[in-house]
């Protein structure tokens, strides 16, 4: 490296501009002349003509480069994270730097359109039982009744109105808490039904884990029906990160939780009277065909935890917060995301394995993982829009974790220990680490079940009718959307990506 003999910048070899002044830095001559008159930063002239030698993308992200350079060079270990996270890997953290940040609302409302298209392909009457579930009231503290400060907690997601339409006819569901059972189920002039019952597992007529409604087609041979359910949303972001990365709009981050907050893996049974330790920490959970969907006991899974562990900086090797922050970014470095998944998700041990996942076969993963240490984690199912236009939506699943805080942190807060603890999303295929985000739009957020069988009932929706052999049966597709009037409000907040320091 060299310094530029004009402004005294820091040059490449083989430079033959500094790309800080715009000066030619070899090549003397009179075949190469400066301006005459002041210009643009980057503008040079050469034989005669004049060219902009910042407007190329390899200049920009060699100027990338170089101011990533100075701060690694010169700044400390501290400011250097400040700045821009862990450069242990320099040329990883350029490309993350070029790939930009997601921009998310600080506050939106919307609705989510579900749109079913339904055909009867047998040759006598058939039906289907669509399983809908309304919306989650989602608040920022999930096991206590307020903020470790005293206060209300903040509703992440406000249930406002939910609707069902069967082609002209449509129905408005109640969200205060009424029932309405089969029996006295809205009929349309079609003779389709519509009911919200109560939870009851193990009945079509009733809901199986959370709140919901039914919606049942009695279909002619041949008929065709579209219906459509519309649910319509508040939503808030929220972080349980205290970081100097975490902007300071974003509700939670006075009291969330860092690496040098964070309690240790034995914190956890000390926290929430022990409740998620003995509800979601599993050595093994769900069973899938091929093995366990949380899987802390493979050797796979334990030979991973093992190999991050190794990772983490001396000192912090029973810090909670730090290994499922390595966790988090380790998924980042080693599992892409699957665009071709199976319908049947892979198991967190056979994901890792794979090195590929999708949402919830990367969330399996890192659950997996996590519970190695003790820490609990359990599902979020639901969707998410494109934050930048509120119109492409897919079906996604997530996690959320438990993580305690130091006792003594918690002693100088004035909060009692037991109640001193974060219960928070992650999302490892978006990025999103201790954040909840107002693009996700959430229906089911997993509780404590011995049995298991709500997973498996959360993935399941429509019952058709039957077929016999050869016979075509009744065919069903689902597609997502967005209704009108949008609002977002609040700003916005940005999230890049690229590692923890976790010295």
């Amino acid at each position: 490296m060299g310094t530029c003999p004009h402004c005294r910048a820091v040059t490449l070899p083989g430079d033959a501009v500094c790309y800080s002044c715009g000066r030619f830095l070899k090549g003397e001559g009179s075949e190469y002349s400066m301006p005459n008159a002041p210009m643009r930063r980057g503008t040079v002239v050469a034989n005669g003509r004049t060219k902009n030698i910042m407007r190329r993308r390899k200049n920009h992200q060699r100027s990338l480069f170089m101011l990533a350079f100075v701060v690694f060079a010169f700044l400390s270990p501290q400011a250097r994270e400040a700045a821009f996270g862990s450069v242990e890997d320099l040329d990883g953290y350029i490309a993350r730097l070029l790939q930009g940040s997601m921009i998310y609302p600080m506050e939106a409302e919307f609705t989510v359109v579900r749109s079913y298209d339904v055909e009867n392909n047998l040759d006598r009457e058939g039906m289907l039982i669509e399983t809908v579930r309304l919306p989650v009231a989602l608040p920022s503290v999930l096991l206590n009744p307020l903020e470790m400060d005293g206060s209300t907690p903040l509703m992440l997601q406000q249930p406002i109105a939910f609707a069902v339409t069967i082609g002209t006819e449509r129905v408005d569901v109640p969200l205060d808490g009424t029932t309405r059972e089969r029996g006295e189920a809205w009929t349309s002039l079609g003779g389709h039904e519509v009911w919200w019952p109560s939870t009851q597992p193990g009945s079509q007529d009733f809901c199986p884990i959370a709140t919901c409604v039914k919606v049942r087609l009695n279909m002619d041979a041949g008929e065709r029906v579209r219906f459509t359910t519309a649910s319509t949303v508040s939503v808030s972001s929220h972080t349980w990160w205290d970081h100097a990365r975490v902007d300071d709009g974003i509700p939670g981050k006075n009291f969330g939780i860092n690496v040098d907050t964070s309690g240790s893996f034995d914190d956890v049974a000390q926290r929430g009277g022990g409740v998620r330790a003995n509800t979601f920490a599993d050595d093994q959970w769900y069973a899938l065909s091929d093995g366990y969907a949380i899987d802390a006991q493979h050797a796979e899974v334990i030979e991973t935890a093992n190999a991050i562990a190794m990772r983490i900086p001396e000192g912090r090797e029973d810090n909670a917060y730090a290994f499922a922050r390595a966790t988090f970014d380790w998924m980042h470095e080693n599992v892409p995301y699957d665009t071709e998944a199976a319908t049947v998700p892979r198991t967190g041990p056979t994901c890792l394995a794979d090195r590929l996942g999708d949402c919830d076969e990367q969330t399996n993963a890192f659950l997996s993982v996590v519970r190695t240490r003790g820490i609990p984690g359990w599902y979020v199912f639901g969707a998410l829009v494109n934050p930048l236009d509120f119109a492409t939506w897919e079906l996604h699943a997530w996690g959320y974790i438990m993580l305690p805080l130091d006792s003594d942190w918690c002693a100088e807060q004035g909060v009692l220990q037991d109640n001193c603890f974060v219960e928070a999303a992650v999302d490892v295929v978006n990025n999103k680490w201790l954040l909840h985000t107002t693009n996700a739009y959430i229906d089911w957020v997993e509780e404590p079940d011995p049995s298991g069988q709500a997973i498996a009932d959360a993935y399941a929706s429509a019952v058709f009718t039957g077929s016999g052999i050869g016979e075509t049966p009744i065919s069903r597709t689902m597609t997502i959307s967005t209704g009108p009037d949008v609002q977002l409000n609040g700003g916005t907040f940005s999230v890049s990506q690229y590692p923890e320091d976790l010295r």
